[in-house]
């Protein structure tokens, strides 16, 4: 596990995803620099635009002994703010004009207090693993295949091969 890992005390993991996944954000995108001249290559069908526009805002953490607690970070990152933090953490040139302008993610971490994580908390075991008994009881399976199994109140389709024959 990274935690117990020798590296621990010299790691920087920073977990984003890559797409919203379709999920509605009350804020607009907002503009972004141009990486390049290059213009993206659109199909008939694709939607008209450039690189000069970020997408929706998706989550991001930064696991590291060094990473600030319970920080919420208000600058606007990107995908980019990733390797702009490599190249700044190194003092290597910028690819295109969009990591060079990306912001490097610097304000999540504190160089300068001790590591606040240095040695990580124990953490509490997943719910799921402590009380599965909660989270799937195969005699609330249906005998009706269209209904659904409710889960903690969220309705679920039964598990493959838990269905009633």
């Amino acid at each position: 596990m990274l935690l117990e890992s020798p590296c621990w005390a010299h790691t920087l993991l920073v977990w984003t995803y890559d797409k919203c996944g379709s999920s509605y954000d009350h804020v607009a995108p907002p503009p972004a620099v141009k990486p390049d001249d290059v213009e993206p290559v659109l199909e008939d069908w694709h939607v008209a635009g450039s690189y000069d526009q970020l997408g929706f805002r998706v989550p991001c953490v930064v696991v590291s002994p060094y990473a600030r607690p319970d920080h919420v970070s208000s600058i606007n990152h990107d995908h980019t703010s990733v390797l702009r933090l490599i190249e700044t953490k190194w003092n290597i040139g910028a690819l295109t004009a969009g990591d060079a302008n990306a912001s490097n993610l610097l304000d999540c971490l504190d160089f300068e207090s001790p590591p606040a994580f240095l040695h990580p908390p124990t953490l509490p075991r997943p719910a799921i693993e402590a009380h599965p008994e909660h989270f799937y009881d195969p005699t609330m399976a249906s005998r009706d295949k269209a209904e659904t199994v409710e889960v903690l109140g969220h309705p679920a389709s039964p598990r493959p091969g838990t269905e009633p024959s």
